[in-house]
Formats: structure tokens, C-alpha cells, sequence
């Protein structure tokens, strides 16, 4: 009998176990398409500056509001690294390269990626949180 009990309940453990992972994985953000930067560490954004982040694969490129991006990343799961970013280089007003500049610096720094629950808010964060980009997605009016 006490053999039965422990393989009923090693049996419910492991379909939770299994139930579990399969809604992380649901949950589970996804990257691809096109994004508009809504915020850069709490900081807003300049009006009309469309800053943008486009995935496709494994590459990054988009609107620093400025210059133009590209780059590489690596994605799993919740987690992700950036690399060999390269930016364009024209001169814009002040406000907006210092604006460029926090955004490529957390673009960079961003290890996380976190869904908002109950908004279509998607955001790229470092560990603490401290830095982060808010990113909501572009749909197409076709």
C-alpha cells in the first residue's frame, strides 16, 4: 500500500513538473518583429524620436532616433546577450545622441527579457533591473 501512495505521488509530482515547464515556455517572450522604444530606464523617450528595434533571426537592427543599428544576439528563453552592435555615425542635436547613447548602452547591457502581465509591454533589463528598455510591438495594418 505505501508503495502505491509514493508512486501516485511521484506520479502527480512529475505531471506537475511537466505542467510547470510547459507555461514557462508559453510564457516564454518572444523577440521577433518589429518593436517601438517607448522608454530607456524610466527616462522616457524625445517625441517623434521613433526609436525602433527590429528582430529577425538572430539579428538586431533598428532606430536609435538618430542613427541607424545592426547587430547579433543570443536568445534562451528569458535570457539574452547582444553582441557587435555597429551604429551609424551622423551628427544629431545633443539631446538626442545622449538619448542614442542610453540606448544602445542598455541595448547592450540587457540580459533579460520580461513581459508586462497585463500590458502589451515587452522589456529588455539587466539583472537588478536598474536599466531596461520598454518595448511595445508594431503590428501592420495590412
Amino acid at each position: 500500500m505505501t508503495i502505491k501512495r509514493w508512486s501516485t505521488t511521484i506520479a502527480i509530482l512529475f505531471l506537475t513538473g511537466c505542467a510547470s515547464q510547459s507555461e514557462n515556455k508559453a510564457l516564454s517572450p518572444a523577440l521577433e518583429g518589429q518593436w517601438q522604444v517607448e522608454d530607456i530606464s524610466g527616462q522616457g523617450v524625445i517625441d517623434s524620436s521613433h526609436i525602433t528595434l527590429n528582430v529577425t533571426g538572430n539579428t538586431l537592427s533598428g532606430s536609435t532616433g538618430c542613427n541607424n543599428f545592426t547587430g547579433t544576439f543570443m536568445q534562451a528563453e528569458n535570457t539574452l546577450a547582444t553582441s557587435k552592435l555597429a551604429v551609424t555615425r551622423k551628427m544629431c542635436s545633443p539631446a538626442l545622441m545622449m538619448q542614442e547613447q542610453r540606448y544602445i548602452e542598455a541595448l547592450n547591457s540587457a540580459t533579460e527579457i520580461t513581459q508586462s502581465p497585463d500590458k502589451p509591454w515587452l522589456f529588455l533589463r539587466t539583472p537588478n533591473s536598474s536599466t531596461y528598455i520598454k518595448l511595445v510591438k508594431i503590428t501592420s495594418n495590412e
